[in-house]
């Protein structure tokens, strides 16, 4: 004798579709916004970097970002 299968496969598809959108939107909500979009890239620099890797990318606390040794 053969059974039936004991859940509907369908409800359990729709199910999962329902849960995975609503992690999705949460997580969406929940995403802060990035403070330095539109800012000028020099401005971000000098606000987060320039104070180890120096005003000309020389170095400073950190190393130089313009020699070329920071590469992989």
């Amino acid at each position: 004798m053969l059974r039936s299968f004991p859940f509907r496969p369908r409800a359990g598809i729709a199910k999962t579709c329902a849960l995975a959108l609503a992690i999705a939107a949460t997580t969406l909500r929940a995403a802060p916004e990035y403070p330095y979009a539109g800012k000028p890239v020099e401005a971000v620099y000098a606000e987060l970097c320039a104070v180890c890797h120096g005003a000309q990318l020389g170095g400073g606390r950190a190393a130089s970002l313009i020699d070329g040794a920071w590469r992989v």
